[in-house]
């Protein structure tokens, strides 16, 4: 995911600088960067699953021989 930390850093500060009344305003902003954090959740997840699966078949490998 591109810019991630930016992307929290610039949504942080502006929820800082708004009255607490006005913060409904961040949530189109805030509500990209969930859906971001939810597609990085889902890749990380991936890349985990694949890596399980290649050491399971290693381990299942070098249990035969």
């Amino acid at each position: 995911m591109d810019n991630i930390n930016e992307k929290l850093e610039v949504a942080c500060q502006d929820a800082l600088e708004l009255e607490p009344e006005d913060a409904i305003s961040l949530w189109p902003q805030l509500d990209i960067l969930l859906k971001d954090l939810r597609t990085f959740s889902d890749e990380v997840n991936y890349i985990h699953e694949q890596f399980a699966a290649i050491h399971k078949q290693q381990t299942e490998a070098h249990i035969e021989n």
